[in-house]
């Protein structure tokens, strides 16, 4: 029984957690700014981590990284 209860919470969880998931951004790299303000990413370092909507995020920043449009990110 308390298998099946654990079993029926960790759905709950990930069913929740992929509704917020389809509420993110649809544009990973504005979306980012939300994560990583601008300046915050080195040029050529890879940063993942999580959007406030439950996705997670991967960027790269670019040269320049104060300068709109040089970081790409991805969703995860």
């Amino acid at each position: 029984m308390r298998i099946l209860l654990l079993s029926v919470a960790a759905i709950i969880v990930c069913a929740m957690s992929d509704a917020r998931a389809q509420n993110c951004p649809a544009d990973a790299s504005k979306a980012s700014f939300e994560v990583w303000p601008r300046g915050r990413i080195p040029d050529g370092r890879t940063v993942t981590g999580k959007h406030p909507c439950g996705r997670s995020i991967v960027c790269t920043g670019g040269s320049g990284e104060g300068a709109p449009g040089t970081r790409r990110c991805h969703w995860r």
